[in-house]
This record gives C-alpha cells, structure tokens and sequence, in this order.
C-alpha cells in the first residue's frame, strides 16, 4: 500500500485523507524508457513473464512484471511505467483492511504491494 509520499515518487494518484493506494503485481511494467527507476533484487518466471521484486527510491520493495525474453539480473538498474489503470483507492487503517471492514474475499481482490 502506498501513502502519499510513496504514491508520489512512482507517478500514481496522490491519495487523501484516510486513503492509500494499492497497487496489483502489474502495476509497474518494465519499460527501457521508463521515468521510474528501481533496482532488481528477485526475478522470478511467471505464466507469460517475469515477475519482479524491484527497490524503489521513497517506497522500497515493490512488484513489478516484465517480458519472457527481457533479459534482467539482480542487482540490474531497471526502467519502469506505471499503469495507472492497476491501481485502485482503499481506506486506510491502523489494523489494515480488515479493520475497515473488508471480507478476506475483498481483500483477495484488491491490490497489494510489497513493502
């Protein structure tokens, strides 16, 4: 989940008060010519690409996919983008989700980051 601070420095909506933003594994997608950096600290394959843990700057451990063929290491500097469209306004907590009154079922479905 990110706050505003986190939100702002990978380019998505600036959440408001008692907002975060979540964000789905294909949120950030590799992309050469990517404004966001991040460095590769785990590659992992997946049906139909990479998946990605990548360290951001103002927001630390995060997912990220990628292309089958793209050839990526870790410790690999990376160029990313944002899809604004695999992102998604929850309520923000003390005791996370459940505490907002969200079902394990909703949560199943909402976005998620690591960090």
């Amino acid at each position: 989940m990110l706050d505003q601070k986190a939100a702002a420095a990978i380019g998505a909506r600036i959440p408001g008060d008692g907002e975060l933003i979540g964000l789905r594994p294909n949120a950030l997608v590799l992309d050469v010519a990517g404004r966001l950096t991040g460095q590769v600290v785990l590659v992992t394959p997946a049906p139909g690409g990479l998946l990605l843990t990548v360290r951001v700057r103002d927001v630390g451990l995060i997912q990220a996919i990628g292309p089958v063929d793209r050839v990526v290491a870790i410790g690999d500097t990376v160029g990313l983008r944002l899809d604004p469209a695999a992102t998604a306004t929850v309520p923000a907590s003390e005791d996370g989700p459940r505490a907002a009154g969200l079902s394990k079922a909703e949560m199943a479905r909402r976005p998620v980051i690591v960090g």
